[in-house]
């Protein structure tokens, strides 16, 4: 049997949307198995998940719209390349993306009480096997190296003035889970 440790508790937030819905329950249910100190699974979405998702009191469906943020505001801060200032139209593929970046980053502007440190995982994740998130004050994270996609770049550069620099140019510094 697996112990839950004396660790502090971990929230995660879960942003998502209908296309994903099929697999969602797989995710929510991997979560809550194999992520040490896992406590409330958090599903970010425009629409309600489909019942039985949603039905466990550890997991919660948060209103996207409920934020600080849209779509169409988030596609207006991102420009085009080149340092551009025109903004992506609504209708641009990676808008969604853009404003998932936003749910992620800014989790807590959505859902009030979230715990003091939180773990993002993207709605197709799967775990197999457990996972400590975090070791004392250590967040431990499985880096994907050669995850090297430049919009992924680009917009982080973006969003923090040039603030977040790799110190390693052969690892991405992207992690997925």
């Amino acid at each position: 049997a697996l112990r839950r440790s004396t660790m502090e508790p971990l929230d995660v937030v879960v942003p998502t949307c209908a296309k994903d819905y099929p697999f969602l329950a797989q995710c929510v249910r991997s979560v809550l198995r194999y992520v040490a100190n896992a406590r409330t699974v958090y599903l970010v979405s425009a629409t309600r998940p489909p019942g039985g998702v949603v039905d466990n009191k550890r997991v919660r469906w948060v209103d996207e719209a409920r934020g600080p943020c849209s779509p169409a505001t988030a596609a207006g801060f991102v420009g085009a390349r080149r340092g551009r200032r025109a903004a992506l139209r609504a209708t641009s593929p990676r808008v969604g993306w853009l404003f998932q970046q936003v749910i992620k980053l800014e989790a807590s502007r959505w859902i009030s009480g979230l715990s003091r440190r939180y773990l993002v995982v993207d709605s197709d994740v799967v775990f197999f096997r457990r996972v400590k998130m975090l070791d004392g004050p250590v967040a431990l994270l499985s880096w994907q190296p050669d995850y090297l996609h430049a919009p992924y770049f680009e917009h982080a550069a973006r969003l923090t003035n040039g603030r977040a620099r790799r110190f390693d140019a052969a690892a991405s510094g992207v992690a997925h889970h």
